[in-house]
């Protein structure tokens, strides 16, 4: 496991989201949002893999703008940083996209994207209930080890979903969700 300096422990109390960075918010109008944003005494930014693009699917648009920014500003250790990733592709959106390698693919993409070796807490944007709750806790518990991400959490799964994932997380020594 490799150690690093994480980002702030706190996230302030409002976050920006990110979802139309790169799409119909333009990157200079963003850098715009971010700067007040901050100047305003945030410092927790949300962005997913399939943020940004949404007419012309393009995964990372949201997270380009923002590494751009942060490699600009040299401001990544005074942020809180979020991301989230397993999302299906916009024109299948039953398709699932929770196995090992799909979660580890979009972690190294969005990390890439953002110019940046961590998150302070990646999110499954989707949950697929035919996939053992086990493996996907299996994944995320190496995206904490390797260093990726500090937290984990989930968007858009049911509560007994959540109750499963973190009583196999408890029963396994692994880390539990902390966000929904």
């Amino acid at each position: 496991m490799r150690k690093q300096a994480f980002g702030p422990c706190q996230a302030s109390v409002i976050g920006l989201g990110t979802g139309e960075f790169g799409g119909r918010c333009p990157e200079i109008k963003a850098r715009e949002f971010m700067d007040a944003y901050i100047a305003t005494g945030g410092n927790f930014i949300d962005t997913a893999r399939v943020y940004g693009d949404f007419k012309t699917p393009k995964n990372g648009e949201s997270e380009k703008v923002i590494g751009h920014w942060m490699a600009d500003r040299h401001n990544r250790d005074s942020l809180f940083l979020s991301t989230k990733g397993g999302h299906p592709p916009l024109r299948r959106m039953r398709e699932s996209r929770l196995s090992r390698e799909d979660v580890r693919a979009d972690m190294a993409e969005s990390l890439n994207d953002l110019q940046t070796d961590h998150v302070e807490i990646y999110w499954l944007h989707r949950d697929d209930p035919n996939r053992p709750v086990g493996g996907i806790m299996e994944t995320l518990q190496s995206l904490i080890e390797d260093g990726s991400t500090r937290m984990i959490g989930v968007s858009n799964w049911r509560p007994a979903r959540i109750r499963e994932a973190n009583a196999y997380a408890r029963a396994h020594g692994l880390t539990a969700l902390v966000a929904n």
